[in-house]
């Protein structure tokens, strides 16, 4: 009894195997320009201008961006070194989102103060002491800001990795971060971080 003949893959078959594989290889330098093109329209939505020495998609759907500059009316806003980031599938009900955001050896520069605080301070204090709120601006200021952190849950937030990374609010350093990471582990979230916070002279 002669041996059952196994099928082999047909020319077709093998054709639609290697123009898959040509295809995902090829992806890459095809979604490049295009992810780009998503970059700058996003940012001018928001009032910024980017620029960058070079923007590389790669898989698995990961964008890597070297010497940014983020800008508003020609000012810088955040200069970075080496941006990554990464997307993929999150929630109940899968959906493509940021996933990771790497930040190495940026500087973010933060305006000097709410447009509000450039009144007379005289008139700050009297609206305060009215309402029964501090007197100074910048605890004002700084409250808004814990305020708006505590309203954005940490396990919403991407996994972070921030490397030597420089804040500077007007001609003052703010904070200089060493090293920050988040990370989703276990259903919680864990940071770290190491740097320091400048006192305001």
């Amino acid at each position: 009894m002669s041996p059952v003949p196994v099928p082999r893959p047909s020319r077709l078959v093998w054709s639609i195997a290697l123009g898959l594989v040509l295809l995902v290889l090829a992806l890459p330098s095809l979604l490049t320009p295009w992810i780009a093109s998503r970059v700058r329209t996003a940012a001018g939505a928001r009032g910024f201008d980017v620029t960058w020495h070079r923007l590389a998609f790669r898989w698995p759907l990961h964008v890597g961006i070297d010497s940014l500059v983020v800008s508003r009316q020609d000012a810088p806003v955040l200069q970075a070194a080496r941006v990554e980031l990464d997307a993929g599938l999150r929630g109940l009900m899968p959906h493509l989102s940021l996933t990771r955001l790497a930040l190495t050896d940026a500087h973010v520069l933060l305006p000097t103060a709410p447009p509000d605080d450039a009144r007379d301070d005289t008139e700050v204090r009297d609206e305060d002491a009215a309402a029964g709120a501090p007197s100074a601006p910048r605890v004002r200021a700084a409250a808004q800001q814990l305020a708006d952190a505590l309203l954005l849950p940490a396990r919403r937030l991407p996994t972070l990795q921030f490397n030597e990374v420089r804040v500077q609010r007007g001609d003052s350093l703010f904070a200089e971060i060493d090293g920050l990471s988040l990370t989703h582990e276990r259903g919680g979230v864990q940071l770290a971080a190491t740097g320091a916070f400048a006192g305001e002279r």
